[in-house]
């Protein structure tokens, strides 16, 4: 795809050194419009664009740029004249791949237009895409809640994924406290809730919520970034997990990052990131082993687990992880085995027992089956080794992450076998 780089001063011309120099967000939204796929506006260094709405990318492969790619301060800037409205949000474009939004500089002006409750933050790109990029923009003031927000889009479809946020100059962003209504006037950072993605090297200054918002987005790193307190308004954290209902369990995290969510599901700090002077507000809890993972909760894990006759049958592994760290394996020694892995070292909850003589192990020649009628049964070696004589009657197994651990019910829903009973 050839990208186009087009220049708007009144008529059209075009050219690899022109540059919009004045204007406002209609006449950047038009460029975009017409241009299509890939299209690239690029503003001329120094250049301040004052605008009254919101600059929308409307397809793939737009990028928004100053010419030459300065990161100093002749970066061009975009600010925000609300004329006394709403408006909020000064860069907007989701559910849109490969967008770049590269080496310029946005002001909300939250001074000048006011706090805004509710309000947007100043940028709201991400969502449903894969490849965005922000590389080198500096965002200040917003009105609303966030200086750059990475939006999450949809959880098992339209989900946006690797992103790069590197290398941006971040604050100051709102104020501490609220104001006359109740209304928090603080402001995160960043906020970012895309998967599998990278925020690095970035400056934040002055945030008055979260320096770094995390909203979830497993897979991704958060390396080499900067967070500076400001030093009029207190901020509530540095970098934050803020727990997303799409990505809330953490089942799959490293035992000292459980170990921490378990000590403190809000406050937690690693001594060795701090760099003095620094001062904690009450309530902090100070990891004692590196956390050094936080990006790894997953969509939340079923209380559950429900088979038919016939509906299982496999080699030994895991049959159901489920929320609040229980997991339930078949193992290699055909024993069937219910675990709370919530501690380091893993507790077994139910057993059926019925390992293979002399610590043997079977591999593949051990299965696990719920049968076609009704009987849950191990094999080692074809041979049946445990079952629950639930032959002629089993109609649904269940596994569960309360006790009982398993149970297996008949066709009027009542429980004709469980480990409470076994």
């Amino acid at each position: 795809m050839i990208s186009r780089i087009l220049w708007i001063a009144g008529c059209i011309a075009s050219a690899a050194a022109s540059c919009i120099s004045q204007g406002d967000q209609r006449t950047i939204n038009s460029v975009f419009k017409s241009g299509g796929a890939g299209t690239v506006v690029q503003l001329c260094p120094t250049a301040v664009i004052t605008i009254t709405g919101t600059i929308q990318f409307t397809a793939d492969h737009q990028e928004l740029s100053t010419q030459g790619y300065p990161t100093d301060n002749t970066r061009a800037i975009i600010k925000l004249n609300a004329q006394g409205g709403n408006a909020s949000t000064l860069i907007s474009g989701s559910y849109l791949s490969g967008i770049r939004l590269l080496n310029i500089q946005v002001d909300g002006d939250r001074a000048g237009n006011g706090f805004l409750s509710g309000g947007g933050a100043n940028i709201e790109v991400g969502g449903g895409g894969n490849g965005l990029v922000v590389s080198h923009v500096a965002s200040r003031n917003p009105r609303g809640w966030s200086c750059l927000h990475i939006i999450e889009g949809g959880i098992s479809s339209n989900v946006c994924t690797n992103a790069t946020v590197t290398n941006n100059d971040i604050g100051p962003c709102g104020q501490e406290g609220t104001n006359a209504a109740g209304q928090g006037r603080w402001a995160d950072g960043i906020s970012f809730a895309c998967t599998h993605s990278l925020v690095s090297g970035n400056k934040i200054t002055g945030s008055t919520d979260g320096g770094i918002v995390i909203f979830g987005a497993p897979g991704t790193r958060v390396t080499k970034n900067t967070l500076t307190s400001s030093s009029t308004n207190k901020g509530f954290g540095a970098i934050v997990h803020s727990p997303n209902a799409a990505f809330a369990d953490d089942a799959s995290c490293p035992y000292a990052t459980q170990l921490l969510f378990n000590q403190s599901p809000h406050f937690s700090y690693w001594k060795a990131g701090l760099k003095s002077p620094y001062s904690l507000q009450s309530g902090f809890v100070q990891a004692i082993q590196e956390p050094y993972y936080f990006i790894c909760p997953t969509g939340p894990l079923p209380s559950t687990q429900t088979f038919g006759p016939n509906g299982l049958s496999m080699a030994p592994g895991t049959v159901a992880q489920l929320h609040d760290n229980i997991l339930i394996t078949y193992q290699t020694d055909n024993n069937l085995v219910v675990y709370n892995t919530s501690s380091a070292s893993w507790i077994p909850e139910w057993a059926s027992g019925h390992t293979l003589p002399n610590g043997a192990s079977c591999g593949r020649t051990c299965d696990l089956v719920f049968q076609g009628d009704g009987n849950l049964v191990t094999y080692a070696n074809g041979k049946a080794m445990w079952e629950t004589y639930t032959n002629g009657k089993g109609k649904k197994l269940v596994f569960r992450n309360r006790a009982p651990w398993i149970e297996v019910l008949d066709a009027s829903g009542t429980v004709i076998w469980s480990t409470a009973s076994a």
